[in-house]
């Protein structure tokens, strides 16, 4: 669980924040999938800890008030977040609008990670010395596989599936692509570094160090050095790790604005639709949510 939320923060190296929308959509379907959450949180977890029955009843029950949490608060907040991004593609986009909005999704991101560290404090501090070494084999093998995974794979097996991958996406928010809009996707993978083995050792490096803080759990210093780890895992990175991730987050940008100035008008109506469809989704759900409670207090939706 924390090594994903850790994850979060290394979104703008990620290559399917393109259409700065996937953090929120990336593994949803529509409500259905939203309602199945816990389901997979859940899953996720268990991949790393087990759990005993009262850790399990406690973990269920902070899981639970979590997500209600989610759904009332932060999901207006990303309606808005997608209705803003409407208004912003009436207009040529440029570079200092589009980092403004990918910095305003990772200030999103960082308030469940703020939201979480509690429950994830008192989780981890009522871990035994065999869950912790279990969690650090657990954290080790989903290195290992990820190692296997992209570190034996060819130069050009990487960049295929990328192309491949962001293409996929890229289709689902505006339609068929143009050749053009191809050669762009082409030219973005031409010019990205490779930190594939960096990131890989980024991961390494954050594991490690958070195996340590666990391992001193009872220490008066835990809340505080777990609570850095969370918020600030950039400060484990390389220099050179962090120089990549930079550059190939401008060529990221230079993509989006590229495919933004290149859409056609039915690749602009579908675009505004498949958001549209998504902010109505989200405020249906966080509405549906009040409705269940008894209709409580309304939910402040601050400007983004």
């Amino acid at each position: 669980m924390l090594n994903a939320i850790a994850t979060l923060k290394h979104s703008r190296q990620r290559l399917l924040i393109l259409l700065l929308l996937l953090v929120f959509v990336s593994a949803c379907t529509g409500k259905t999938s939203y309602r199945f959450l816990d389901w997979l949180v859940a899953w996720s977890v268990d991949d790393y800890v087990q759990w005993d029955n009262q850790q399990q009843h406690n973990f269920d029950r902070r899981l639970e008030r979590l997500l209600t949490w989610h759904q009332s608060e932060q999901l207006p907040l990303y309606s808005a977040f997608l209705q803003q991004l409407v208004q912003d593609t009436a207009q040529p986009l440029n570079t200092e609008l589009v980092s403004l909005r990918l910095d305003e999704m990772l200030a999103l991101s960082n308030q469940v990670i703020v939201k979480v560290e509690p429950d994830a404090i008192a989780l981890l501090s009522s871990l035994d010395d065999k869950q912790v070494l279990g969690l650090q084999e657990n954290l080790a093998k989903a290195t290992a596989k990820l190692e296997k995974k992209y570190l034996k794979a060819s130069d050009k097996s990487r960049s295929k599936k990328r192309i491949k991958n962001v293409e996929k996406v890229v289709k689902r928010f505006i339609g068929r692509l143009s050749k053009p809009q191809k050669q762009f996707i082409a030219e973005w993978d031409e010019q990205l570094q490779d930190s594939t083995g960096l990131w890989i050792e980024s991961r390494k490096n954050w594991a490690q160090k958070f195996i340590s803080i666990v391992e001193q759990r009872q220490a008066t210093e835990f809340p505080g050095r777990l609570q850095s780890l969370l918020l600030d895992p950039q400060t484990l990175w390389s220099d050179q790790y962090r120089q990549m991730t930079e550059a190939n987050f401008s060529v990221a940008i230079n993509l989006v604005i590229q495919l933004q100035k290149s859409m056609s008008e039915k690749q602009r109506v579908h675009f505004v639709d498949e958001l549209d469809q998504w902010s109505t989704t989200f405020d249906d759900l966080a509405a549906e949510l009040l409705m269940a409670t008894g209709g409580g207090a309304a939910v402040s939706v601050p400007a983004i």
